[in-house]
């Protein structure tokens, strides 16, 4: 039987280089991104994830087993990021945001900690521009030299579950796609 996390990959490339492509997101590796910009990719990052970071308070069986969700929430990196560029009124929106079923939390998160991966290389692109100092980092240097662990560590207890609840592949697939369009769509905005 394969894997949740390799089906996923499969199913999901499409997806995957969409939101690579939006407008927003596609500066953050170009010599075009503003200060501006930076801070408007960041805050549409935290108005997005806070509430989805929220969402887990049902889920403590998820945090409980990958104890880096809760160690530094991504809204913490986000607003410490935004408040070094003076930025402290972007507050995190509270929002009714929950989660039906472990599949959708799995799904989620997949899609925001595989968007880690790609930070790696982002972070080196953002420390060519002026503006962008290690104190406005937090997001994009998230999980630093840790970064790879930490996918692994998630993947596995992803993979466990899809090893669990072969049935949730296909639910599991959907909120992915579905996570995909929610990001695309904030950031192909200008």
């Amino acid at each position: 039987m394969k894997l949740l996390s390799e089906y996923l990959k499969e199913e999901s490339k499409t997806a995957h280089k969409a939101v690579e492509s939006a407008s927003l997101l596609k500066l953050l590796m170009s010599d075009q991104l503003t200060e501006t910009n930076y801070i408007k990719i960041l805050s549409i990052w935290l108005v997005y994830l806070s509430p989805i970071e929220k969402a887990l308070d049902d889920y403590p069986e998820m945090t409980n087993s990958h104890e880096f969700l809760k160690d530094t929430p991504m809204s913490v990196r986000l607003s410490l990021d935004l408040a070094a560029f003076g930025r402290n009124e972007i507050k995190a929106v509270n929002s009714d945001k929950s989660f039906n079923s472990m599949a959708e939390v799995y799904a989620t998160f997949y899609v925001v900690l595989g968007s880690m991966l790609g930070a790696q290389f982002i972070t080196k692109n953002l420390t060519q521009h002026d503006f962008i100092t290690s104190n406005k980092l937090h997001f994009y240097n998230g999980y630093g030299k840790e970064t790879m662990a930490v996918w692994k560590q998630f993947k596995s207890g992803l993979d466990n579950f899809g090893e669990k609840n072969p049935d949730q592949f296909e639910s599991v697939k959907q909120k992915v796609l579905q996570t995909f369009q929610e990001i695309q769509t904030r950031f192909s905005v200008n």
